[in-house]
């Protein structure tokens, strides 16, 4: 496991220690939609083929409107990789699935301090991105997981169905650097984003 990766999971253990607070929990699962944009440098083109994934989070709320969420999700679209010929150089290119898991931590602020049902907010944080091709081999041995730290930004809807139940309506959007391909050895060296909207349930304690 990466280091980049356990700095992340203690951060969220920590988090969720600290801030966690009697009958104010509240924990989801969503389904996502997983958008990562074409990233083009260094005679590189980085392509990623829009996947469904699945999430689920903690979230607790230490005032009204001030509140902390610890989220994973998990994906596993088709990244394409082309560098196209250049004088003597042919061009290359490869195709793969992989596994991407995110684990973030975020400031989540209500834009409502009263208890209507309907509440919408917004969020900040981060945390890292974690990119796992599958089983796939390079020239130099097996194609391991890579670690990018991001940027997290967004927001979304929380309705209440009851005191303990709700939907809730999210939009996530990530930043961060864009990662190699150790196939065809490869990098645009460029920053990424993917945008992830996604919808869910959520129960409250």
């Amino acid at each position: 496991m990466s280091k980049v990766f356990r700095g992340v999971l203690f951060t969220l253990a920590f988090g969720a220690t600290l801030f966690a607070q009697e009958k104010k929990f509240e924990i989801g699962a969503s389904v996502t939609g997983n958008f990562l944009r074409t990233v083009n440098g260094f005679d590189t083109d980085h392509s990623v083929k829009n996947s469904l994934g699945v999430g689920a989070n903690f979230r607790t709320y230490f005032s009204k409107r001030h509140g902390l969420d610890i989220s994973w999700s998990y994906s596993n679209p088709a990244h394409t990789y082309f560098s196209p010929s250049v004088g003597s150089t042919p061009a290359v290119g490869v195709t793969h699935k992989t596994w991407t898991n995110e684990a973030t931590t975020s400031y989540v602020f209500k834009l409502r301090s009263s208890e209507s049902r309907i509440q919408p907010f917004l969020l900040a944080g981060g945390g890292a991105l974690l990119f796992t091709p599958n089983g796939l081999h390079s020239t130099v041995g097996s194609v391991g997981t890579t670690a990018k730290l991001t940027g997290v930004y967004g927001g979304g809807i929380d309705a209440y169905l009851s005191s303990r139940i709700g939907l809730r309506a999210q939009y996530k959007g990530f930043v961060y650097n864009d990662p190699a391909n150790a196939v065809i050895h490869r990098s645009t060296q460029k920053l990424g984003h993917m945008a992830q909207p996604s919808l869910g349930l959520f129960w409250r304690f």
